[in-house]
């Protein structure tokens, strides 16, 4: 029983420092993210450009999520705000449209897309998951080597 609950009590310490090296992983490549995101947004005012920030804990009530679920150890990178509320249409573009409003009636023709939020995600990808991978195998050397 002694060597199972050594074998436990490893698990846990290994547990723990895992999480502490993937959230140190997390946010440094989020913080590169949106360095890249910011310098490729297009700027008028800058509003936009300073909606693109990093942040732990809870993701934030706009945050929109694809695919897989949430996890302890996350870093959202969000873009847009309050007083930015069109970072998707300058991500994605928008199709001709007639306007409503002041304008009502009035044909928009419609403006290119220029990508900056996903094409940052994308060129941050593979070295984020090789960080994540050396991270876990660094604390998984240290706990073999008795450390």
């Amino acid at each position: 029983m002694e060597g199972l609950e050594k074998f436990a009590r490893t698990l846990r310490a290994l547990s723990a420092e895992s999480k502490a090296a993937l959230q140190a992983e997390t946010t440094r490549a989020a913080a590169e993210m949106v360095t890249l995101a910011r310098a490729l947004v297009p700027v008028k005012s800058g509003r936009l450009r300073d909606s693109i920030v990093a942040s732990s804990g809870p993701p934030p009530a706009h945050a929109q999520f694809a695919g897989g679920g949430r996890s302890e150890i996350a870093t959202h990178v969000t873009s847009g705000n309050t007083g930015a509320r069109h970072s998707a249409l300058v991500e994605h573009g928008t199709k001709p449209h007639t306007v409503d409003g002041k304008f009502k009636g009035a044909r928009h023709p419609g403006s290119e897309p220029h990508p900056y939020f996903f094409p940052a995600y994308r060129a941050q990808k593979r070295a984020f998951s090789r960080r994540m991978n050396k991270a876990m195998r660094a604390v998984a050397r240290r706990h073999a080597e008795g450390g």
